[in-house]
This record gives structure tokens, C-alpha cells and sequence, in this order.
């Protein structure tokens, strides 16, 4: 649902210029300390990745529930834009400590300067020396606050051209802030210089080749498939090309041949085991099968040292002594001495057809095109390969899928609500033709947001009259309407509470708990709505610890208050001593 309403959001996409005078790009450069809001790689409550130029490229990865805000600067997209002839002006402002006009930054519970730095590890065979290092193994003193400054902002826009994610600070679980600064660290201002300083259009246009062919891991393909469609477009399709002719494993046939074959053979007979599996599925899948083997092996070290509980009891030894046998790893082999994979998993491949959204080959089309008719039931692969396709044409392809969809059922199928998510993407008038159709003729939430994702300016009254129809239409007990709620309670404020009000009248405590998330984050109609709701002591299902309709009422009214706390795992006398003050709350709000 959140890549939907993303989708509401309009992108925008910035064209790779040429190099322009340094006055050009200075001027950017002191534009950068009027940087206000987070983004990605100056955050610290959300760590993610993200190409800058391209709107819809957004991973984000750890966050804090309600900390995402982001708002990206239009001056950092702009000096990425430039590209490589960028980075040398850029190096040089990396000890520029002026600060920007973000409030400093805190860890909730910790924070530490690891000196964190990027680098692909198939392609360089030497760690960059003095940064990476373990967290908290120093005896350094440092600050209990950061301050992002211009030179940590010219860190993440090397990182954004060079396809590395360099982030000057970021969240990690716990409550942790780690911070990279080139301009607090010497060490890692002198990897960046030692890395970067004979950058050349040519030596760029390399080493995102070596990325996309030889990555560490899938990120990285697609980074420098971003990067190279916008910087140097003419060297994409042949990429792509051999890239989805390569041969792919799937994960949970190897899981299932590891755990419930091999590791329940006899040591004499794990190897011919194996060798069969092989011979019937590939040499490829070799990879896949080490790969298994290094994962279990990771879970198997922490059952050792009395890290994880319960205890594993899947099994044992296994994994050591099959990677011994198999691969002839050495008797001390440890996860951490696991190498880079060379093939891509089924899922991987689908992550990576569906980010080949920027360039125009009609070649990467039709094979995209057959991938998707050969695997039409695969809800991660085949929404991907739609995605693909819905951002090169094939409108009349498109339509024809969305054909198939039975947007009359009040039931919505998770593949094809998939199917229309992807497709909504497309610009196709075609599509957007059967897009309206859509919105007017379905009878399922799901399905009307997605249909509206991919519309512009779409009259108010049609909105309004197609949402209301299909939220009149659901079952008294409902979990529905989710998405219908959230968007009128953004769209149509004024009018949004008559309807509220007239959802709950069913008296469902499905319908009730459905509220309770719509208004969960502090909306001003919370106390409003769902102030009665906080004499509604039946239980709701679904929760792994009791919880009553008036716990999640009190707890999403307590979001628009700082003076009142709730949580939801309190003991039941603390939770109805807080529900009294919040009902107190809510009256004098009237």
C-alpha cells in the first residue's frame, strides 16, 4: 500500500546535463546549507538507498515507525546530475565543516563513527584501509551530537554518481545513530580522495560496468543499470541483454533439498545426493546450494556461542562439515568466509526486471515479455515483469492483462491487485483509459487504489462518488476500506468525518480497529472519531497480546497529544488510568 500512495506522489526526474562551469556547481555546492529536511544518507531515523535523479529508485531499509519523513533537496539531485566531472569540486568541500540548516543529530540510545564506506567486493579484492571499522571498537572519544555538514552532503553525492551507499549518518536498530562524517574523519576523507581523485567520464563509464557484471550483491546491478541509463544510456541494452539470458536458481527448492534431504543423509551419501541434484537442475545451482549451506552455518555459529534462543534443533553440524565435504572449505570454516555469489536467485532476477524502468530497448522488452508469459502466476516475478514493461509501452499488452482481472469481485486477489499495481505505472493512454473504467466499476478498495495511483487529475466527484459507493458496499464486519478511508481523510478533510462517523455506525469492532490505523498517526479528527470508542471494552483478534477495541483507541488518540502516553503493553490498570485522562482530553477538545 505505501508504494501506491508513493505512486500518488508525482517523481521527478532530472536529465543527465553536460559539464557545466565550476562557478556552476560551486554555487550548488553553498546551496547545500540550506538543506533542511532528511534525506537519504542524511537521516537519522530511516537508513535506505536511493539514485536521485530517478524518483521511483527509493529502498528504504531500518526506520523508526513514523520517523520516514524525507524530503530530498532538489540542490543535491541537481549536483548529481553532473556526474563524474562533479566529483573532483566535490573532494575538495569534504572538510567543509559549515554546517546545514538540519538540527543535530542524536542517537535515542547510542550512537557511534565507524567510518563506514561502500566498495564492491567482487571488484575489489583489498578493503580500502582505516575505515569499516567494528562498531564501538575504539577507545575514542566522541561527540553525544552531530551536525550535517556541507562536506558530509558532498559524501552522499559521490556515493549517488559512483554507485556506492555512502550515508553521513543513518539509523540502526536499536535506537542507534551511526554516523560517517569525511568532515569529523580524516580517514575516511583520505579513502574518499585515495578512491576518487582520477575519476574520468571513461574510468565512470568502467567501473559501473564491472558493477552491473560483477556485483556483490543485487543492489548493486541495479544501482549501475540507474547510473549507466542516465549517464551513458548507449550502454545499457547489451548489459541487460546477457544479464537475463544468465540461468537462475530457486531458493526454496535448494532449502527444501538441504534440510530435508542432505543433511538427513549419511555422510557416505551426501555426495552422490548432491550430484544428482545438480545434474537435474543445473551446475548453476551449485551456487545456490553454497550458498544455503553458508546461511545455515551463520545460524548454526550463533547456536553455538548462545545467541539465539530457542535452540536450534533443525540440525546440527551439517553445514560445516557439508561445506567441507562438497566445496572443500577448510576444517576452521566460519560463516564470515563466505564468498561473493556469481548467479542470481528467481527472486533476485524478478528485483531486478522490475527496476528496468529507464531506458526505451524494445529488445529488453520482449524478453521481459516472454519471461512474464512463461511465469504469469508468479506474484513476485511476474508483477515485475509487468512493472518493466509498463514503463516502455506495450499499452495494448497491458490492457489485455488487466482484462483478465475480475474487478466486480468484492474479494481481491493479491496477485492480480500485483498485476494492477505494476501496470498503473504505465503512461500508456490505453491503460489510463481502463484505468478510469476501473476505478468506476470495481467493488474492491484494493483494486480502486491501486487503478487511482496511476491517474492524474481525476475530478474530485468521481473520487468521491466511486469510494463512497464501494465503502457502502462492504460487509457490516469488515476489514476492508482501509486504503478508501486513508485517502478521503487526505483528499476530502471536510467531508471526511460525516463518513467516518457513518462507518463506524455498524458498531464492528473490525470496522472500529480499521479506524484506529486510518487515524493512527496523529490525524486531528482522532480524538473526534474514535473518543467513543474508548468505552468499547471488547477484544480484538489478530494481536499476540489482549487487546480491546478502547487499548487501540486510547493509543491512536494519545498520537496527537504530548501530554498523555499510552502503550499498549501497560498493564490493564495503567491502560484505563490513561484512557480517563484521555477521554478528558477529548472533551475539552470539543
Amino acid at each position: 500500500m505505501l508504494r501506491t500512495f508513493l505512486a500518488l506522489v508525482a517523481s521527478v526526474f532530472v536529465t543527465a546535463c553536460p559539464l557545466v562551469a565550476d562557478d556552476e556547481l560551486n554555487e550548488l555546492i553553498e546551496d547545500l546549507a540550506k538543506v533542511a529536511e532528511p534525506g537519504v544518507g542524511y537521516s537519522g531515523y530511516f537508513s535506505g538507498s536511493r539514485f536521485l535523479p530517478y524518483g521511483d529508485s527509493e529502498q528504504l531499509g531500518t526506520f523508526v515507525f513514523g520517523g520516514t519523513y524525507r524530503s530530498e533537496s532538489d540542490t543535491l539531485r541537481k549536483i548529481v546530475a553532473k556526474g563524474p566531472g562533479a566529483v573532483p569540486t566535490l573532494l575538495e568541500h569534504l572538510s567543509d565543516a559549515r554546517r546545514i540548516a538540519m538540527e543535530p543529530l542524536a542517537g535515542m540510545m547510542w550512537m557511534d563513527f565507524p567510518d563506514e564506506y561502500d566498495f564492491n567486493r567482487r571488484t575489489r579484492t583489498k578493503p580500502p584501509p582505516n575505515v569499516n571499522r567494528d562498531m564501538f571498537d575504539s577507545n575514542e572519544k566522541h561527540p553525544d551530537s552531530h551536525a550535517i555538514t556541507i562536506g558530509d552532503l558532498c559524501f552522499v553525492a559521490i556515493g549517488q554518481i559512483v554507485n556506492r551507499n555512502y550515508s553521513a549518518t543513518r539509523y540502526q536498530p536499536t535506537g542507534g545513530l551511526v554516523v560517517n562524517s569525511p568532515t569529523y574523519s580524516k580517514r575516511l576523507r583520505d579513502a574518499l580522495v585515495a578512491d576518487w581523485s582520477d575519476l574520468t567520464a571513461e574510468k565512470h563509464r568502467r567501473l559501473l560496468i564491472e558493477d552491473f557484471e560483477k556485483p556483490d550483491h543485487v543492489a548493486r546491478r541495479i544501482g549501475a543499470y540507474w547510473r549507466l541509463s542516465f549517464y551513458y544510456p548507449d550502454a545499457v541494452e547489451p548489459l541487460v541483454l546477457r544479464a537475463l539470458e544468465q540461468p537462475v536458481f530457486d531458493v526454496f527448492k535448494i532449502a527444501e533439498f538441504c534440510r530435508d534431504n542432505l543433511y538427513h543423509a549419511k555422510a557416505e551419501d551426501r555426495k552422490q545426493l548432491y550430484d544428482n541434484f545438480i545434474r537435474e537442475n543445473g551446475n548453476h545451482y551449485s551456487v545456490g546450494v553454497m550458498a544455503q549451506l553458508f546461511d545455515d552455518l551463520a545460524t548454526l555459529e550463533a547456536h553455538e556461542e548462545r545467541r539465539i534462543s530457542p535452540p536450534l534443533t533443525e540440525y546440527s553440524t551439517q553445514p560445516r562439515e557439508l561445506l567441507i565435504q562438497l566445496f572443500d572449505k577448510s576444517d576452521s570454516i566460519k560463516s564470515t568466509d563466505r564468498p561473493q555469489m556469481t548467479v542470481m536467485s528467481e527472486s533476485e532476477r524478478a528485483r531486478f526486471i522490475g527496476s528496468l524502468t529507464h531506458d526505451e530497448s524494445k529488445r529488453i522488452g520482449e524478453v521481459v515479455k516472454q519471461i512474464y508469459v512463461q511465469h504469469t502466476e508468479d506474484d513476485y516475478l511476474a508483477p515485475a515483469c509487468l512493472n518493466c514493461l509498463a514503463n516502455r509501452g506495450y499499452g495494448e499488452f497491458l490492457v489485455d492483462q488487466l482484462n483478465q482481472i475480475d474487478f466486480a469481485s468484492s474479494e481481491a486477489s493479491h496477485l492480480h491487485s500485483e498485476y494492477l499495481e505494476a501496470i498503473a505505472t504505465s503512461k500508456s493512454v490505453v491503460v489510463r483509459e481502463r484505468l478510469l473504467q476501473v476505478i468506476r466499476e470495481t467493488a474492491n478498495d484494493t483494486y480502486f487504489i491501486h487503478a487511482l495511483a496511476g491517474l492524474d487529475n481525476v475530478q474530485d466527484a468521481v473520487v468521491w462518488d466511486n469510494a463512497t459507493r464501494i465503502l457502502s458496499g462492504l460487509p457490516q464486519d469488515t476489514e476492508a476500506g482501509r486504503g478508501i478511508l486513508a485517502l478521503i481523510a487526505n483528499k476530502f478533510p471536510d467531508k471526511a468525518e460525516e463518513l467516518f462517523k457513518s462507518f463506524l455506525a455498524t458498531g464492528s469492532p473490525k470496522r472500529a480497529e480499521t479506524m484506529c490505523v486510518v487515524l493512527w498517526y496523529g490525524h486531528p479528527l482522532s480524538p473526534k472519531i474514535l473518543a467513543p470508542l474508548l468505552d468499547d471494552k471488547r477484544e480484538l483478534s489478530g494481536f499476540s497480546i489482549p487487546l480491546r477495541v478502547c487499548d487501540r483507541a486510547a493509543q491512536a488518540i494519545s498520537h496527537t497529544t504530548e501530554e498523555i502516553k499510552f502503550d499498549s503493553e501497560w498493564s490493564q490498570q495503567m491502560k484505563d488510568a490513561a484512557i480517563v485522562k484521555l477521554k478528558e482530553y477529548c472533551e475539552n477538545r470539543r
